[in-house]
């Protein structure tokens, strides 16, 4: 069955409507019928039954606690099981997920009518920590559906958390945290079977600490959840075309450039082939042709403009680069798999010139799930160096612990505005079409400022046509442009202005 997502995230069947530039992902997926049997997913359909039962019994014979009590605990403990499985078979699934909710909880409804139809004295209690967890069971199915995961979250940052570090130090229960997630479940057992008092105390302890806990992971998720807009976990997405307006700055100030500097007029023989790039702003620095390209005041106010179309209210970015990049005609190099700068920074792509399956950009997926993207710590042993520079893809399935991932393309009209998500391992391909590709680009972060951002403005080429260094500009004007992305923001540019 193919299943599509077009670019406002809605479900389509069969072949959809899309059109050029919509970012559409198709996916041969598995149904029920495929994955009925897995062994996970039996256990959870047992699971599933024994919550239904338990419900029946205390309805019909609610004389039989120990029944009950033997069901619901059952189900709880079937629950510490079922994920292990799935992975030790490769079963894990959407489906395999939600069934492992509905079973949790069933359990914690039978519990709450079961304290409510006793009169039970924590009946308050119960009720109320089963709709927390109700909260969270259906938040985190939609994380899990979606493979939009929230970073962990400090623990130390309000005091109302600090039970995180004590039950969950690094995002994973210790011993501490599972004696808890167990004894929630036989604190209102042990009260509705009139256990002894002094282990009903000690269990409440425990259970409250547990109900502490579930609350802080219900407010994380609210707090950190984050909507996708295109495809889920798309690592280009694409956002709209370019209006008339627009399109005339980009292609102007391009053309001036090409005149001023020489950016892609080079001969045919002996030319450039490998992708290089031209900076009208980077690393603090206008490039010194400036006060020459008379539509500059219009480039400036369109990369304002895109970045507050672009970024959240709560995301303020801050300029590191933008300018033009070339893909020569018949090229011969591609660029190493890299991501860019540094964590947090996210580009805006424009291809002026029409995208094909020969020069687009790529960047990794793994299998069936979200882009790849590194992690800025020492879990990512196979960077090849500190200039954020990966193997192939081939070289990374032992790390990633998968057989096969995806190199992936968006293919656009010309004048597509794409996003490229933050921190995605991307490269360009060698442009293999008979025109040269160009593609304006906008990169941001979240960093005020990256020291030495390494970028190398290539604008000429020398006789046997190796493409130089651009020259030290002759003027700078030293500025930091910090935009907040709110619509119809007000941007402006502070700094200290000096002439070489």
């Amino acid at each position: 069955m193919g299943l599509y997502i077009n670019q406002k995230g809605k479900w389509l069947g069969g072949q959809p409507n899309a059109k050029k530039g919509e970012m559409v992902v198709h996916t041969v997926r598995k149904t029920w019928f495929d994955i009925r049997y897995y062994y996970a997913n039996m256990i959870d359909y047992f699971r599933v039954l024994m919550g239904v039962v338990a419900l029946a019994v205390i309805i019909q014979a609610p004389e039989y606690k120990y029944t009950i009590a033997s069901l619901i605990f059952g189900n709880v403990l079937l629950d510490w099981v079922d994920g292990p499985v799935a992975r030790a078979y490769n079963q894990s699934s959407v489906m395999g997920c939600g069934w492992d909710w509905f079973g949790d909880i069933l359990a914690q409804y039978d519990l709450a009518i079961w304290c409510v139809s006793e009169k039970s004295p924590i009946a308050l209690f119960v009720v109320l920590f089963t709709a927390v967890e109700i909260g969270c069971g259906l938040f985190d199915f939609a994380i899990s559906a979606t493979s939009v995961y929230p970073e962990q979250h400090d623990e130390g940052k309000h005091p109302f958390f600090i039970v995180e570090r004590w039950l969950t130090p690094g995002g994973t229960y210790n011993k501490l945290g599972t004696t808890c997630w167990l004894v929630n479940t036989l604190y209102p057992i042990a009260v509705l079977l009139d256990w002894n008092t002094h282990v009903i105390y000690t269990m409440a302890i425990l259970a409250y600490l547990y109900a502490w806990h579930e609350v802080c992971q219900f407010i994380f998720i609210v707090e950190c959840w984050t909507e996708t807009t295109a495809s889920f976990g798309a690592g280009i997405q694409f956002t709209r075309k370019c209006n008339d307006e627009e399109r005339a700055a980009l292609s102007e100030t391009f053309n001036t450039c090409q005149r001023l500097m020489n950016i892609t007029e080079v001969p045919v023989e002996g030319g450039p082939r490998e992708i290089h790039w031209t900076n009208l702003y980077c690393d603090s620095q206008f490039h010194a042709q400036k006060d020459n390209i008379p539509s500059f005041p219009a480039m400036e106010k369109f990369v304002q403009n895109i970045i507050a179309e672009n970024y959240e209210v709560d995301d303020p970015r801050h300029i590191l680069s933008y300018g033009y990049i070339i893909g020569p005609k018949n090229g011969t190099t591609n660029q190493i798999w890299h991501h860019d700068y540094a964590a947090g920074v996210s580009n805006i792509m424009i291809p002026m010139t029409q995208d094909t399956t020969n020069n687009a950009t790529q960047f990794v997926r793994l299998p069936g799930g979200p882009a790849k993207s590194f992690q800025d710590d020492e879990n990512t042993p196979y960077r090849v160096d500190q200039n954020q520079s990966y193997p192939p893809p081939h070289e990374m399935f032992a790390r990633e612990e998968t057989s096969h991932m995806e190199v992936t393309q968006v293919i656009s009209e010309p004048f597509s505005i794409l996003k490229l998500m933050p921190n995605v391992i991307h490269r360009g391909i060698a442009n293999r079409e008979d025109y040269d590709r160009v593609l304006f680009f906008l990169s941001t972060s979240k960093a005020s400022r990256i020291p030495d951002i390494g970028e190398t403005t290539y604008s000429k080429v020398d006789e046997r046509g190796n493409v130089l260094p651009n020259p030290e500009p002759a003027a700078t004007i030293q500025v930091t442009l910090t935009v907040k992305a709110a619509a119809g923001a007000q941007v402006k540019s502070r700094g200290n202005k000096s002439k070489k």
